[in-house]
């Protein structure tokens, strides 16, 4: 084997990361109780895993069914497809890494009984990703024809025109995925398993909706709208969720504040009784209601 074909990259990267953790990080260290076999924590990662990938699975699924619907449009298409949407998932990486984000941030903090920072969170990362979405969706449909044009060149008019149609659909409704984004990752976070998988079926039923009917009605402008149809569908199940959620986090809240004995009113103090039993008194960690 030449050694200009040797994987250096790919060694040298996890074992400087090794390294850095036994130099710097002593939290991360491994002692022989780490691998005690805990059933309830890995029921529990199973439990939470399980319908994280199913829902992948569903938004794969739907992908495929739109691929199709779109290889019947012809090669012209599939060209701006491809090259449109390079330029769309650099866009949209920030949005997920505002999700990602999130997932982690509420799980902490429910965690940690801090429930009034889990909504403060939401409402400032929907504002930044919202923002980034407005931006990112400005520059795609004014810049993007440039730059598709530099990476397929101008021997095909046709095809970007055609990247130009996709980057005025979605550009114009990357403010929904930001929310889909921010609100679907903190969902996971707070451990409700069943609605995001559900939000995936809408995903789905969405795009076999697009396949079906836009594709014949619009064309290529119908097969791109499964995307936003797709966000569309995802967030009509996602959003009454996380309103009820909020709910839930208000009244968990003043429960922690009765019983560090800052209730700010008596009405509150009594609201909070009736909301958190007396396991939130004893130390109990709250059930967080699917």
């Amino acid at each position: 084997m030449e050694w200009k074909y040797f994987p250096t990259p790919k060694i040298l990267d996890p074992l400087l990361c090794v390294a850095y953790i036994i130099r710097s990080i002593p939290l991360l260290h491994l002692s022989k109780d780490d691998f005690n076999l805990d059933t309830n924590e890995l029921w529990q990662h199973f439990t939470t895993g399980m319908p994280m990938g199913f829902q992948l699975s569903i938004i794969a699924i739907g992908t495929m069914v739109m691929q199709a619907a779109l290889n019947s449009l012809g090669t012209d298409s599939v060209a701006a497809s491809t090259a449109a949407s390079k330029v769309d998932q650099l866009c949209s990486l920030p949005m997920s890494s505002f999700g990602v984000t999130m997932a982690t941030f509420a799980a902490q903090n429910f965690g940690a009984g801090k429930y009034g920072r889990i909504m403060e969170g939401v409402k400032k990362t929907l504002w930044l990703s919202g923002s980034f979405a407005v931006f990112a969706g400005g520059l795609v449909i004014f810049l993007g024809k440039p730059i598709v044009t530099l990476i397929i060149g101008t021997a095909d008019e046709n095809v970007i025109q055609l990247s130009q149609t996709y980057f005025n659909i979605i550009g114009s409704t990357y403010l929904l995925l930001s929310v889909l984004f921010v609100i679907r990752n903190t969902l996971q976070g707070l451990g409700r398993r069943v609605l995001p998988t559900l939000a995936g079926v809408g995903e789905l039923s969405m795009r076999i909706f697009a396949a079906v009917f836009m594709v014949g009605a619009f064309g290529y402008a119908g097969a791109v709208s499964a995307e936003p149809l797709a966000w569309l569908g995802s967030c009509a199940i996602l959003i009454p969720s996380w309103i009820r959620a909020v709910q839930q986090l208000r009244n968990l809240q003043r429960a922690e504040d009765v019983v560090a004995g800052n209730p700010t009113s008596e009405q509150l103090a009594q609201e909070a009784a009736e909301v958190a039993p007396s396991e939130s008194a004893m130390g109990v960690t709250p059930k967080f209601e699917s």
